[in-house]
């Protein structure tokens, strides 16, 4: 593995790189988070996902920010400069996030 898997619940979620590990389950589960990371012919990567446990404002952005993805993944085609691809994802999640809030 190029670098240890983070897996977290609720407010450890929001902390950049957790690494406590804390052991008890929380009380009530908000939300949880997997960045797990793989290795394959020397290229490290990772995918991270955050789940939302009830429905509400939290679980909407997910799913906004689920479709900016899906968006963006779509624009990336041979031949396509990447300052396009990146100028057109700054659009994206700006549109996501406001009409989110």
């Amino acid at each position: 593995m190029p670098y240890n898997n983070i897996v977290a619940y609720n407010e450890n979620a929001a902390v950049l790189h957790y690494q406590h590990l804390e052991r008890r389950p929380p009380e009530r589960l908000r939300s949880f988070l997997i960045d797990a990371g793989a290795q394959y012919r020397g290229y490290a990567s990772d995918i991270t996902r955050t789940y939302a446990a009830d429905a509400g404002l939290f679980s909407e952005l997910i799913a906004a920010l689920n479709a900016a993805q899906l968006r963006l993944c779509a624009e990336i085609v041979p031949g396509k400069d990447y300052r396009e691809v990146h100028l057109s994802a700054h659009r994206i999640l700006g549109m996501c996030c406001t009409t989110s809030a």
